[in-house]
């Protein structure tokens, strides 16, 4: 996982799909937000908005993916973002893969927390779970830049 500050975009021109990603990312605004997902390659590069409250760790499964990368990306509002081990996380159900997403659970490697501006990279195969409150319920803004990592 990479955690970071949009404003430190131009650290990632040498990863190209990542860093047109956080080029696009970077024109989104509370002003502007999408109120639906933005298709942008059809299956292998879309944004999608989300809208929520977070909620405590425990009401949260872990997922993760098997072809694609997401970009969590914080316009409004503060959320945990928890990592695990895919070696030390059980599967929920069978692996959906119209959706790329498998659902975990296990013990946390680790939490962050994504602010305004900021974005966490979650690749293929790493295992993560969002929407995790700070002390107490809050609502977030952010947009989730999904893209396929091989061609």
């Amino acid at each position: 996982m990479i955690y970071d500050s949009i404003k430190n975009k131009e650290r990632y021109k040498d990863m190209p799909k990542l860093y047109e990603a956080l080029c696009y990312l970077e024109g989104i605004t509370e002003e502007n937000f999408p109120e639906k997902k933005i298709v942008l390659d059809g299956i292998k590069k879309f944004v999608v908005p989300k809208v929520y409250d977070t909620e405590p760790e425990a009401d949260a499964p872990f997922e993760a993916h098997a072809i694609r990368a997401d970009i969590h990306y914080m316009i409004k509002g503060v959320e945990g973002v928890q990592t695990a081990d895919l070696t030390e996380v059980t599967p929920l159900h069978e692996f959906s893969v119209p959706n790329d997403c498998g659902e975990y659970e296990g013990p946390v490697d680790g939490t962050y927390w994504i602010k305004p501006g900021y974005f966490a990279l979650v690749l293929p195969g790493e295992v993560h779970r969002t929407g995790i409150m700070n002390g107490k319920p809050e609502p977030i803004l952010k947009a989730v830049f999904k893209y396929q990592v091989e061609d």
